[in-house]
């Protein structure tokens, strides 16, 4: 595991942790908000200080919006239909921006007038049709054909990587306020905190050995050196599976036994479809290379 991913980790998580303490995991979210709202309103008052004000918060606004069009580098690759996105994107965004600016013009078209919601709620509101169209435009951009391999492993490195944060980032979130606990509530609190902890880790070791073995198939599928990375993404795989299902079972029984002893008893299966989804590829991923090593390995015998 590289050094710098496991401090941006913890840093994430930390951050999550510090964002539920002070504004509860319920508000964290309008942080995001706060901080568009506040782009907005800097942008309105640049351009009521004056011509000189105006036509700079013009550009800025300009170059803000169009920022989704770099998606569209390198200018030489092979165009797809799914490039439309990122136009569509770059619309999208200077639309978001402009309405930022001027909140006012969204009156009776995304809340009515009885309704107004904050002016964080409604950036984020802006904000997350922006991010599904990026996202789904970066998707796209990975399960094109004609994307060069080598260029799709650095991609899909950064994706785990950016995964991870978010993952370490949300794990903080579900962090329950300890210090506002006593007893029963505050021992079950100190179970459920390293159960994240335990999730969180073992994905961050997921990501990690997948980027490892990505990195190895970047520089040939069929390599031997790709053998033990397989394995020991296959062996992190197994064990983010059955860590993830023991958490999820002591969450249980412990609500179970402690039932009558908590102020708030919650009993859900809590376990991430999400994290299914990655042990699971991961595996078949990892097989799929330790396969088509022994392929190689067998047809070298008869050449």
């Amino acid at each position: 595991m590289k050094k710098v991913h496991l401090v941006l980790s913890v840093v994430f998580f930390a951050l999550g942790v510090a964002a539920a303490c002070f504004t509860g995991s319920a508000q964290a979210i309008m942080i995001l908000g706060a901080s568009l709202n506040a782009l907005g309103q800097g942008l309105r008052s640049l351009s009521l200080s004056g011509s000189a004000g105006n036509a700079l918060a013009w550009a800025l606004l300009a170059v803000l919006g169009l920022l989704p069009l770099f998606g569209l580098l390198p200018a030489k690759r092979a165009r797809g239909k799914e490039d439309v996105l990122w136009g569509i994107a770059a619309a999208y965004a200077l639309f978001m921006l402009y309405a930022l600016v001027n909140p006012g013009l969204l009156l009776g078209v995304v809340y009515p007038a009885w309704a107004a919601p904050e002016p964080e709620l409604l950036a984020v509101t802006l904000f997350i049709p922006l991010a599904a169209l990026l996202l789904a435009a970066l998707f796209l951009r990975l399960a094109s054909a004609d994307e060069k391999g080598s260029l799709l492993f650095k991609r899909f490195r950064l994706l785990l990587t950016l995964e991870q944060l978010v993952a370490a980032f949300a794990a903080g979130l579900r962090i329950p306020p300890l210090f506002s606990m006593t007893g029963f509530d505050l021992a079950y609190g100190i179970v459920d905190a390293l159960g994240v902890l335990v999730e969180v880790s073992l994905l961050v070791a997921v990501c990690e050995t997948g980027k490892a073995l990505l990195a190895g198939l970047s520089r040939g599928w069929l390599n031997d050196e790709n053998a033990p990375l397989a394995d020991r993404l296959a062996l992190w795989a197994r064990r983010m599976l059955a860590g993830d299902i023991a958490v999820m079972l002591i969450r249980c029984f412990g609500t179970l036994a402690l039932g009558a002893h908590l102020t708030n008893m919650n009993m859900t299966v809590d376990f991430s479809i999400a994290d299914l989804v990655i042990s699971l590829s991961a595996l078949l991923l990892s097989r799929f290379v330790r396969a088509g090593i022994c392929v190689r390995a067998e047809n070298d015998l008869y050449i």
